[in-house]
């Protein structure tokens, strides 16, 4: 396995301070951006999936409804700027109910939570690195396994996602931490978001090699308490 020919420095958290004002309006810019970035063709794929469950599986059509809708009210309807992890964990997973039901037996989801885990994550900050693993993370069979992990270390906990594709292309990582050239947005967000938020050298990290490809940040294990006082 190949880590990106880096070593993290062990991180240092201050959660990143500015003016009232500054934030009301720094917060409602970033859920607008965010909610115009909910991928249309994400919608279509789950609309024509049901739409084939229907003549099969009238039950099964009705829950994947549902699910959807669900996943679209907490997209578009949130205006919290941090969630408990859980919920966004909760986020994640009708997604992920959505997507089974349309690659079925070809993606594998594993979910590892440690047990009382509690701390507060940036909205949506799951959802692109998940999406991305499910999108691109295909082996040479087809299939998609993605992981996902919440573990503490120390007073942090770091959340990982994983898959067991190609890898993430190199130049692409090096756009990413240069913030230069067009792809990989989704990526691009989220390590600018937690850089807003936990300082310069706490964006997200990124583990890639021809087996597959690992990307994680760490928050603090009290984000709660200093989400509260912000």
């Amino acid at each position: 396995k190949t880590v990106f020919d880096r070593m993290w420095p062990a991180p240092s958290f201050q959660l990143v301070r500015s003016s009232p004002a500054s934030d009301v309006y720094k917060r409602q810019a970033e859920f607008k951006a965010l909610q115009s970035q909910v991928n249309p063709h994400f919608l279509y794929n789950a609309l024509n999936t049901i739409s084939c469950v229907c003549r099969e599986n009238p039950d099964r059509a009705r829950e994947l409804i549902l699910t959807l809708s669900a996943y679209y009210r907490q997209t578009l309807e949130n205006d919290q700027y941090m969630l408990n992890l859980h919920t966004e964990l909760y986020h994640v997973s009708s997604y992920l109910e959505l997507e089974q039901a349309r690659f079925e037996e070809k993606l594998q989801v594993s979910m590892d939570v440690e047990d009382d885990l509690n701390c507060l994550v940036p909205s949506f900050i799951l959802q692109p690195l998940v999406e991305n693993a499910v999108r691109y993370g295909a082996d040479a069979k087809g299939m998609r396994t993605v992981s996902i992990q919440a573990r503490t270390i120390d007073d942090l906990v770091e959340i990982s996602v994983s898959d067991k594709g190609p890898g993430i292309p190199k130049d692409m990582v090096i756009q990413l931490y240069s913030g230069e050239g067009r792809g990989g947005v989704g990526l691009k967000n989220v390590h600018r978001r937690l850089k807003s938020i936990y300082g310069e050298d706490n964006g997200l990290k990124i583990e890639t090699s021809a087996a597959g490809s690992r990307v994680w940040f760490r928050v603090p294990r009290s984000a709660e308490q200093d989400a509260e006082n912000r």
